[in-house]
């Protein structure tokens, strides 16, 4: 986390030119969550209110989409077998949940407090 300035200059031997931005990094809290063929683990977390990253790890040996939904957000993530996904949400106070598409029965109930 911290406050960068990035340079980019492009010349082509005669002529060059530059430009700055400056960027603000965030610290995000990672959460890890495990889905297999029968579901989560967990299956239900607390979370703080704020910037978090989800890191779901596919044990199911399929492709599966994980739908993350917080109120009238809807995201969708398609993780092969075997592979590591990163939902960055700004959780709200109140309910969110992790589901898969083609499995109601798999989700992940998320209590969001301040």
């Amino acid at each position: 986390p911290g406050l960068y300035t990035l340079k980019i200059t492009a010349s082509d031997g005669q002529l060059s030119s530059s430009d700055e931005i400056t960027v603000n990094l965030r610290a995000r809290k990672n959460i890890s969550i495990y889905s297999n063929g029968y579901g989560f683990d967990p299956d239900e977390l607390n979370a703080t209110a704020g910037d978090k990253t989800f890191i779901i790890h596919n044990r199911t040996g399929s492709e599966v989409t994980y739908v993350f939904t917080q109120g009238s957000q809807n995201l969708s993530v398609l993780a092969k077998p075997g592979e590591n996904i990163f939902i960055d949400a700004t959780l709200e106070v109140g309910t969110a949940t992790i589901t898969v598409s083609g499995h109601p029965e798999w989700t992940c109930s998320i209590t969001i407090v301040p």
